[in-house]
């Protein structure tokens, strides 16, 4: 499972229930959002004031966590 920035957050949470910590690292609490159900990473992220580059090493640091 390849994660990007246009990638469902509630869908990713759902499959991936580890993945909390790393949301959580970053200062996203998406579990208890009700916009996750509807928001990718990217729209979720830029919400909460982040610029691109922090969307893609969020982005980077779940595809290495799901691999270990």
């Amino acid at each position: 499972m390849k994660i990007t920035k246009e990638s469902n957050i509630a869908g990713i949470i759902k499959t991936k229930p580890n993945t909390q910590k790393i949301f959580a690292d970053y200062g996203l609490y998406c579990v208890g959002c009700f916009a996750s159900k509807f928001d990718n990473i990217e729209e979720g992220a830029k919400a909460h004031g982040f610029d691109d580059k922090t969307i893609d090493e969020l982005v980077k640091d779940i595809n290495e966590f799901i691999k270990e």
